[in-house]
C-alpha cells in the first residue's frame, strides 16, 4: 500500500481537524501503564542484551512489600516511570503489543507507514536517527503533531557501545536536541541503541543523558534484509503478551506487510499500544486513540 505525500497530508490533516485533543502538537500523556497487573520482578542482569526474557534491570529490583494478611508477599508494580532499565518486552500479563519502526531514512517509506497507521488507527512508536529527522523536518513534525511518540536512535546509527562514554553521551544529547528542534515537542525519552548493542556503560550513559529507559525488542521481523512481505508478516506471528515488534521504515516490503500484520494481531485479540503505554512511561499517544487514554497534559 503506497500512499504519496499528498495522501499522507490529507490523512493527517483529517485526523487533526476531527479531534479536539490536539494542543501544541497533539501529544497526550498517560499517567499509568496499560493493564492493572504488575509485571513480575526481574533480577539484575550482568549483560542486558536482546533475547533474554523480561526487561533487564540496570539497578536493584524494588524491595518487596510487607506480607499481606494472608501471608503472601507482593511487590509494587515495576514500571519505566519508576525504575531505569532495558525493556525487551512489556509485562506478559495482558494481550497488548507495541509496533516500533526504526531509522526513518526513506521519506516515501515513512509516508506509506504513517498513512497505514492513520487509516487503521494503529498506534506505533518511531525510533528515527536524528539525521533523518533533520533531513525531512516537515514529515516528522507532522508525525509528532499526530501524537506518535518519537524516540532516540542516535544521530547516524553509529555503534554507541563502541564509543567512549563521553562520545556516546554527546551523540545521544545531540540527537535529542536536533529532534526536538524539528518536532517542536519533547522527545519521547527512551533510547534504542543501533544494532541492539548494549552494555552497562551505555546504560549508565543513557540514563545520565536524560533517557528514562532503553527499549529493545523480542520480535525481530528482519525486514531490513529485504525479506518478502509474507516473511515479514510471518515473523510477527511470534508476538505474544507484551511483545515489542521491531520493524524499519526503509524497506517497501514492510509497508506492504503492515496492513495484514495489524489486522492479524487484532484478530488474535491483541490491542496495539505505544511503547510508553506498554512499559508504564508517560508520553505521547496518537490523536485517534480513545479519550480515556489521553490525559490532561497534551503537548507538554
Amino acid at each position: 500500500m503506497a500512499l504519496r505525500p499528498l495522501a499522507v497530508s490529507i490523512v493527517l490533516a483529517a485526523a487533526l481537524v476531527s479531534t479536539n485533543v490536539l494542543h501544541d502538537g497533539g501529544a497526550a500523556e498517560l499517567d499509568e501503564p496499560i493493564g492493572s497487573v504488575a509485571p513480575a520482578a526481574v533480577a539484575p542482569s550482568t549483560s542486558p542484551t536482546p533475547g533474554a526474557s523480561g526487561g533487564q534491570a540496570a539497578g536493584p529490583t524494588p524491595s518487596p512489600r510487607p506480607p499481606t494478611s494472608s501471608g503472601t508477599t507482593t511487590r509494587p508494580p515495576v514500571i519505566a516511570a519508576d525504575e531505569f532499565r532495558a525493556w525487551e518486552h512489556g509485562p506478559r500479563t495482558g494481550k497488548v503489543v507495541a509496533l516500533t519502526f526504526d531509522d526513518g531514512w526513506s521519506l516515501e517509506g515513512v509516508q506509506d507507514i504513517v498513512a497505514i497507521l492513520m487509516a487503521k488507527e494503529a498506534p506505533a512508536t518511531f525510533f528515527p536517527v536524528a539525521r533523518a529527522v533533520v533531513r525531512h523536518p516537515g514529515m516528522w513534525r507532522s508525525i509528532a503533531a499526530a501524537g506518535f511518540p518519537i524516540a532516540n536512535h542516535s544521530w547516524n546509527h553509529a555503534n554507541l557501545a563502541k564509543m567512549s562514554a563521553a562520545r556516546a553521551a554527546a551523540d545521544i544529547q545531540r540527537s535529542t536536541r536536533a529532534i526536538e528542534r524539528v518536532i517542536r515537542v519533547p522527545l519521547f525519552p527512551v533510547l534504542r541503541p543501533p544494532g541492539g548493542v548494549l552494555d552497562r556503560t551505555l546504560m549508565r550513559v543513557a540514563r545520565e543523558s536524560g533517557m528514562r529507559a532503553v527499549v529493545m525488542w523480542d520480535v525481530d521481523t528482519r525486514d531490513w534484509t529485504g525479506r518478502r512481505p509474507r516473511s515479514v508478516y510471518r515473523s510477527t506471528l511470534d508476538a505474544t503478551h507484551g511483545s515489542i515488534i521491531l520493524m524499519h521504515t526503509d524497506k517497501a516490503n514492510t509497508a506492504k506487510a503492515l496492513p495484514r500484520i495489524i489486522d492479524t494481531l487484532r484478530k488474535r485479540g491483541y490491542t496495539l499500544v505505544t511503547v510508553g503505554q506498554l512499559i508504564g512511561l508517560p508520553g505521547p499517544v496518537p490523536v485517534f486513540m480513545p479519550r480515556e487514554q489521553q490525559g490532561s497534559t497534551q503537548g507538554r
